[in-house]
């Protein structure tokens, strides 16, 4: 019921370019200027909303869009060897995978108000797919909190993937 509010305007002119339609077609025939112009109008906004349903259906795909997770300490990438689809990517998903990979987990883990921020741009980031990767940039202080190896394997420096 929210689309149908929110898409009223577009339902009405759908409408009412199919009404106009029906009377053109009905009032001047098959043979009149008009309807050979509604014609095309027809067959080219048929095109139309094949390629925005093929954008949309594109747009949509991009939510399962697998998306790594790392930490950056110090200027290097420590994989977590952890992902989240593009779709889940939010803020609260985020928090709950570092809680999981905490070392210690009596107490929680506590993050920069300047992490924390950089974590939200990063979120939107990803959502937004101007990003593939999920990049956490911590403080060696902050790292600790977290059980991750440290291993030759998990560290790429200074690269782009």
């Amino acid at each position: 019921m929210q689309i149908l509010k929110k898409w009223n305007l577009e339902i009405k002119l759908f409408l009412g370019l199919i009404f106009v339609g029906v009377v053109i077609r009905y009032l001047f025939g098959n043979k009149s200027v008009l309807w050979d112009f509604w014609s095309v109008v027809d067959t080219s906004s048929a095109v139309a909303m094949a390629l925005l349903a093929f954008l949309a259906y594109k747009d949509i795909l991009k939510g399962d869009d697998e998306i790594a997770i790392y930490f950056v300490v110090n200027g290097k990438r420590k994989d977590t060897k952890l992902s989240l689809l593009r779709k889940d990517c939010t803020r609260g998903e985020i928090l709950g995978v570092l809680g999981i990979i905490q070392a210690n987990t009596e107490n929680r883990f506590k993050l920069e108000k300047a992490t924390s921020l950089k974590i939200l741009d990063e979120v939107q980031a990803v959502q937004r797919a101007d990003k593939n990767i999920f990049e956490i940039y911590l403080s060696q202080e902050e790292f600790k909190y977290f059980d991750i190896e440290e291993d030759k394997d998990g560290v790429i420096e200074g690269k782009k993937i």
